[in-house]
Order: C-alpha cells, then sequence, then structure tokens
C-alpha cells in the first residue's frame, strides 16, 4: 500500500450556519449559532414537535446551486450532498474542467438520509401505487450514489452508516482507499436531514435538550449538561494523494494523518461510558500518525450535548493532556447534533483552521475542565485531533496536520 501523504484540497459545506465554506467558516469565527425554532415542522402542533428547536438548514434552495434537470426528484439529504460537494470541488480548481470520472470516487456518511422520502414511499406503495422516479432516492445510500450518476463518476462509491462516527469513518476510509490506488480522488464527508420523523425519534430517546422554545438562544451546547439539540446539513473533502495533487496544480494544506476506531457497549448497556475507551481510541489514531499528545495543538470535538457522553469526554482529554488546556472546539454547538454530517463538519472546520490560522467556536457557558473556544482566536498550531464518541457506544478519532 502506498505511504504517499493523503491531503485537502478542497472543502465545501451547507450548514444550519450558512451555504459555502465561507459563510460556514465566518459564522464560525464569530460565535454565531444555527440552532433556532424549526420552521419546517408545523406551528400548529400541539405535541412534542411543537417549537421544536434545532441546527435547520433553513431556506435552502437547491435551484440556486443545482442544475434544474432532475431536481424535481432529489429529497433533502441529496441535494444537500450534492451541493456540498460541488463547492468542494470549485473550491478544489474544479471550475472549468471536471476530475477524471474514472477515478473519482464517492464516500458519505450517514444514518437517516432520506427518511421522509422512504416513509412517503412505503404510505404511497400500501395504496397500491408509487412514482417509480422516487425509488432511487429511497435507500441511505442515495446521497452518495446520485452524486456519482449526475457527474458520471465511475469508481468506488459506497456509504458508511455507523452513528455518530459515520462522517469521519468516510474520511478515514477515503484516504484508505486513495493509499490503495482504487481512485485519483475522493469527495468524502457526511450529509444528515431533518424531518418530523428524525426528529421525534431523538425526542423519545429522551436525550434531547427540553426546555421551552420562546425563541431564544438558552441552549448551553456541547459540555453544557443541558441535553442535544438536532441538526441537518452535509460537508464535503476533496482527498487526494499529495503528488496528483500538486501534480494538477493543486494547493494542498492539511493532510489525513490517521484514524482509528471502536466501540463501547457499556454505553448501550449501562449508559455509562466508560472513559479508557476513549482515551484507547484516541491514542491509537495518534500512533499511527505517528504524534504523541504533546503535540496535539486543538481537539475539534464532535461531543453533541448528552451529559454523561460529554463528561466522560472531558475526562478523557484531561488524562490525555493532563494539566495542559488544549482548545477544543465543539462543533454542535453551532450546528446542532447533525450525527452522520457532524463528523463532515468537524473535518472542514479543522481544515479552515489550519489553513487559516484561526481556532472559531461558540462556547455560550464557561467550562472549568475544558478551554472551549468562543470567538475566534489565533492559531499557529498544526495538529488537530477530531473525536466522536457516539451515544450508542461508537468511538473514532481522526488526525489532521497542516502541511510542512
Amino acid at each position: 500500500m502506498s505511504h504517499e501523504r493523503v491531503v485537502v484540497t478542497g472543502v465545501g459545506v451547507v450548514s444550519p450556519l450558512g451555504i459555502g465554506g465561507g459563510p460556514f467558516w465566518t459564522n464560525v469565527l464569530a460565535a454565531e449559532t444555527g440552532v433556532k425554532p424549526i420552521a419546517g415542522f408545523a406551528a400548529s402542533r400541539a405535541d412534542a414537535l411543537a417549537g421544536a428547536r434545532g441546527g435547520e438548514v433553513a431556506g435552502f434552495d437547491p435551484k440556486a446551486w443545482l442544475s434544474k434537470k432532475g431536481l424535481r426528484n432529489l429529497n433533502r439529504s441529496i441535494t444537500f450532498a450534492r451541493t456540498a460537494a460541488r463547492f468542494a470541488l470549485e473550491d478544489a480548481g474544479f471550475v472549468d474542467r471536471a476530475p477524471d470520472p474514472a477515478a473519482t470516487g464517492v464516500v458519505l456518511g450517514t444514518n437517516g438520509s432520506c427518511t421522509n422520502q422512504m416513509l412517503e414511499f412505503d404510505r404511497d406503495a400500501a395504496k397500491g401505487f408509487v412514482d417509480p422516479l422516487m425509488f432511487p432516492n429511497t435507500g441511505v445510500s442515495a446521497p452518495a450514489c446520485q452524486i456519482s450518476v449526475f457527474e458520471g463518476y465511475h469508481s468506488q462509491t459506497s456509504t458508511l452508516s455507523s452513528g455518530h462516527a459515520a462522517g469521519l469513518e468516510a474520511i478515514g476510509v477515503a484516504a484508505s482507499v486513495l493509499r490503495a490506488r482504487e481512485a485519483t480522488l475522493v469527495i468524502a464527508g457526511g450529509v444528515e436531514e431533518l424531518c418530523e420523523a428524525t426528529y421525534g425519534a431523538a425526542w423519545w430517546s429522551g436525550r434531547l435538550y427540553r426546555a421551552d422554545a420562546d425563541g431564544g438562544d438558552d441552549w448551553p451546547g456541547p459540555f453544557g449538561g443541558a441535553g442535544v439539540v438536532m441538526g441537518e446539513g452535509g460537508a464535503c473533502l476533496i482527498l487526494e494523494r499529495e503528488p496528483q495533487a500538486r501534480e494538477r496544480g493543486a494547493a494542498p494544506w492539511a493532510e489525513i494523518r490517521g484514524v482509528a476506531s471502536g466501540f463501547d457497549p457499556d454505553v448501550i448497556a449501562r449508559r455509562t461510558p466508560r472513559v479508557e475507551s476513549m482515551v484507547d481510541v484516541v491514542m491509537r489514531a495518534l500512533d499511527e500518525s505517528g504524534i504523541t499528545a504533546a503535540d496535539v495543538d486543538c481537539v475539534v470535538s464532535g461531543a453533541q450535548g448528552d451529559p454523561a457522553s460529554d463528561a466522560a469526554e472531558a475526562e478523557a482529554l484531561r488524562r490525555l493532556f493532563g494539566e495542559r488546556r488544549v482548545p477544543v472546539m465543539a462543533v454542535c454547538a453551532q450546528t446542532g447534533d447533525a450525527h452522520g454530517a457532524t463528523g463532515a463538519f468537524q473535518a472542514a472546520a479543522a481544515a479552515l483552521a489550519l489553513r487559516d490560522g484561526r481556532l472559531g467556536g461558540r462556547a455560550p457557558r464557561p467550562n472549568d475542565a475544558l478551554d472551549l473556544v468562543h470567538g475566534a482566536r489565533p492559531f499557529d498550531g498544526r495538529v488537530c485531533l477530531l473525536t466522536s464518541f457516539g451515544s450508542l457506544g461508537e468511538r473514532i478519532a481522526l488526525v489532521m496536520t497542516r502541511l510542512d
């Protein structure tokens, strides 16, 4: 297997903080929040969905970004993914020309994509009639597949559905695809959608933030101990092997160094996440990267707001770094918990922080245990540790570094 560097050459984002990598990053640095009352749910509902709050991509119109051909049959998840992929390709320099279709792969992480359309398809099927044009858009793999279909890519197309680990896992798999020379370019990231079904399922899990929705901004976010708010959107990175990227004139600025994953059954069995399993996954990712904990300059956390999981992660970071207070960017504080897309938002934020030499984030309440980033601050570091410790025991850590 090749040991050539796998590098980031482009970032594309569709998020509650903005459409496009530029607006997203500007609002991250400004400590803005995309967590607001959800306009997509009926305001007249009298149940748990009435006045629901979350990180919604409000007012998203795919016709502003994509060709109108075929859009009528595409659902929200697919248009998020296609738009994020297009932004990422343009950011990587593919404006007047496309990458080689035979050597371009797509790897996305997602868990609830296309849920609303799948349920609609089932309801129509129960009545004895379905629209055949709807069927290709009703599987969880549809966003990745439709990027390949519309753009004509012929290399690997894969979907990872591994809970909160999905977005970061997709980037790790994409790096492996490139090192194995199964593609020369991979579009990697994650996507999720908000709908009444996915929100309702999260509500009944008992993990959601339950304060009265008065339109105010009172959610304390991750590490605040108050619960989770849902999010949606999509983000993609363009990954290439460094020699091929430079040969075509690209200017890569970050590298995917290492990734490790694991599972903690105690989260399901006893709702007591084991700190040891979190530390183990991080250490294995660092070992694969040839980096020590002392080399880490910032953490981009996927913490969602779940009190037990967040407390365990805070303790894991204390064990890893001791008294050294490493800055922590908590992405979900601004986007909500976008599940499989959260890892993609983390990767976009880490890549942009390494490119621009700035950290950003939102931390409405101070935290004595962690140096949570609020607003913009200068960053001259070169190593970002990305973590995701999910509500069902999934664990993953990824190391991204600035290119020398």
